[in-house]
């Protein structure tokens, strides 16, 4: 648990969070520490945060499952690329 909570903690530090990581450090709060205002806090924190990043098409705008040479929607070369969604 102190190694999860340490990594998750960096990226809090460092405003690199997305919702998937207050969600992981609320469910470290419910199952380590038994804290379920703590828990509470960080959803809601989860809900104010930005997007979680996705393999994207800079060109179309589709998603992709994985990065790909070529866009499977647009044909674009070496557009997909992990952005905030």
């Amino acid at each position: 648990w102190p190694e999860a909570s340490y990594a998750l903690e960096a990226l809090v530090n460092n405003d690199e969070a997305s919702k998937k990581t207050y969600h992981l450090m609320a469910l470290l709060e419910r199952k380590q520490k038994n804290d379920a205002d703590a828990s509470e806090k960080l959803l809601a924190q989860a809900e104010k945060a930005g997007a979680d990043p996705a393999w994207k098409c800079a060109s179309c705008q589709s998603h992709a499952a994985h990065y790909q040479p070529l866009c499977p929607t647009c044909g674009g070369f070496d557009t997909i690329g992990w952005f905030r969604r």
